[in-house]
Protein backbone atom coordinates (compact mmCIF):
# COMPACT_ATOMS: atom_id res chain seq x y z
CA UNK A 1 0.00 0.00 0.00
CA UNK A 2 1.05 3.26 -1.05
CA UNK A 3 0.97 6.05 1.52
CA UNK A 4 2.01 9.67 0.97
CA UNK A 5 3.98 11.19 3.14
CA UNK A 6 4.81 15.18 4.12
CA UNK A 7 5.67 17.38 6.82
CA UNK A 8 5.51 13.97 9.31
CA UNK A 9 1.50 14.15 7.18
CA UNK A 10 0.16 10.74 5.89
CA UNK A 11 -2.11 10.60 3.50
CA UNK A 12 -4.04 8.01 1.28
CA UNK A 13 -3.95 7.36 -2.40
CA UNK A 14 -7.35 6.58 -4.03
CA UNK A 15 -8.23 5.72 -7.71
CA UNK A 16 -11.42 6.54 -8.84
CA UNK A 17 -11.01 4.60 -12.55
CA UNK A 18 -14.77 6.34 -13.93
CA UNK A 19 -13.46 9.98 -13.00
CA UNK A 20 -9.74 9.24 -13.78
CA UNK A 21 -8.68 10.83 -10.67
CA UNK A 22 -6.33 10.39 -7.80
CA UNK A 23 -7.69 11.18 -4.55
CA UNK A 24 -7.41 11.12 -1.28
CA UNK A 25 -7.09 12.08 3.22
CA UNK A 26 -4.28 12.81 5.59
CA UNK A 27 -4.60 9.75 7.65
CA UNK A 28 -5.61 9.68 11.20
CA UNK A 29 -6.61 13.38 12.09
CA UNK A 30 -8.96 13.96 14.74
CA UNK A 31 -12.63 14.16 13.75
CA UNK A 32 -12.98 17.38 13.64
CA UNK A 33 -10.21 17.95 11.02
CA UNK A 34 -10.04 16.72 7.08
CA UNK A 35 -7.92 17.76 4.92
CA UNK A 36 -8.49 15.91 1.32
CA UNK A 37 -6.65 16.51 -1.93
CA UNK A 38 -6.84 14.89 -5.46
CA UNK A 39 -5.42 15.36 -9.07
CA UNK A 40 -5.43 13.87 -12.77
CA UNK A 41 -1.72 13.50 -12.82
CA UNK A 42 0.35 11.92 -10.20
CA UNK A 43 2.58 15.33 -9.65
CA UNK A 44 -1.01 17.87 -9.48
CA UNK A 45 -2.13 14.80 -6.94
CA UNK A 46 0.75 15.01 -5.01
CA UNK A 47 1.09 18.85 -5.48
CA UNK A 48 -2.49 18.85 -4.16
CA UNK A 49 -1.50 16.67 -1.06
CA UNK A 50 1.39 19.59 -0.02
CA UNK A 51 -1.01 22.13 -0.66
CA UNK A 52 -3.80 20.94 1.71
CA UNK A 53 -0.86 20.26 4.38
CA UNK A 54 0.41 23.60 4.43
CA UNK A 55 -3.04 25.22 4.34
CA UNK A 56 -4.07 23.48 6.91
CA UNK A 57 -0.84 24.42 9.07
CA UNK A 58 -1.21 28.17 8.38
CA UNK A 59 -4.50 27.99 9.09
CA UNK A 60 -3.52 26.79 12.32
CA UNK A 61 -0.87 29.45 12.99
CA UNK A 62 -3.52 32.29 12.35
CA UNK A 63 -5.71 30.86 14.47
CA UNK A 64 -3.22 30.50 17.13
CA UNK A 65 -3.86 26.71 17.56
CA UNK A 66 -1.48 23.39 17.61
CA UNK A 67 -1.45 21.56 14.67
CA UNK A 68 -2.77 18.05 14.86
CA UNK A 69 -0.08 15.66 13.66
CA UNK A 70 -1.38 12.11 11.75
CA UNK A 71 -0.20 9.25 13.79
CA UNK A 72 2.42 11.27 15.56
CA UNK A 73 4.48 11.17 12.54
CA UNK A 74 4.66 7.50 12.74
CA UNK A 75 2.25 4.84 10.28
CA UNK A 76 1.48 1.98 11.68
CA UNK A 77 -0.41 -0.87 10.57
CA UNK A 78 -3.15 -0.56 13.37
CA UNK A 79 -3.61 3.18 12.60
CA UNK A 80 -4.32 2.21 8.72
CA UNK A 81 -7.28 -0.20 9.60
CA UNK A 82 -8.76 2.42 12.19
CA UNK A 83 -8.64 5.18 9.70
CA UNK A 84 -10.33 2.51 7.19
CA UNK A 85 -7.64 2.00 4.75
CA UNK A 86 -6.83 -1.09 2.70
CA UNK A 87 -3.76 -3.15 4.11
CA UNK A 88 -2.62 -5.17 1.85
Amino acid sequence: MKVLEYKNYHGSVEVDIEGNVLYGKVLGLGKNVLISYEGRTVSEFYQSFKDGVDAYLGDCVAAGIEPEISFGGVVRRADLAVAGVAID
